[in-house]
């Protein structure tokens, strides 16, 4: 067992295979910060991004989430609802582009709150669906079974984490979005 190990340890982390590894993560790096920066347009355009999105970091506001929906509508009936789609479209206006994520972010403030159906019919998933049905288990007595105790755990769990804020992740969403594809 030894001399297996050895060999693949051998055949898995030679000089040739690290220095390929280094290299690639250094090509799928550079090329998911240059396709960051091109697909907002210039720099000038990207960096009207940062700062626009640098005022609606934080946690859910009500109006933001407004404005955004406002902008997202116009702009789905337009060019339909995929947001890479979007975003390409309409990649020197910024504005427009944070407006989108910003709604991504409001979705999923949403479905932190109430679930999505396909998982609040098998697995209650929102804070809402999961203590409507704690409130239902405890009705009919079943405090003390598996369920009960699952349940209290997954809420207790989303309640530490505590609702999502939003953050401006355009870099890192597309430097992963690159490395998927490459």
């Amino acid at each position: 067992m030894s001399l297996f190990r050895f060999e693949l340890r051998k055949l898995l982390l030679g000089k040739k295979n690290l220095l390929l590894l280094l290299c690639l993560l250094i090509l799928y790096s550079v090329v998911g910060l240059t396709s960051t920066m091109f697909l907002i347009g210039g720099n000038g355009s990207y960096r009207a991004y940062e700062e626009l999105a640098a005022d609606r970091e934080g946690p859910f506001d009500s109006e933001k989430a407004a404005d955004a929906e406002k902008t997202y509508q116009e702009v789905s009936n337009r060019y339909g609802t995929d947001t890479r789609m979007i975003t390409r479209s309409v990649k020197d206006q910024p504005e427009i582009i944070l407006a989108v994520n910003y709604h991504a972010y409001t979705e999923r403030v949403k479905e932190y709150w109430n679930g999505t159906p396909p998982e609040s019919a098998g697995e209650p998933y929102g804070i809402a669906l999961l203590q409507r049905k704690i409130v239902e288990l405890e009705g009919q007595g079943k405090q003390d079974t598996f369920d009960y105790r699952e349940l209290s755990a997954v809420l207790q769990r989303l309640e530490e984490l505590g609702e999502p804020e939003f953050a401006n992740a355009l870099l890192w969403e597309n430097l992963f979005n690159n490395w998927g594809s490459i």
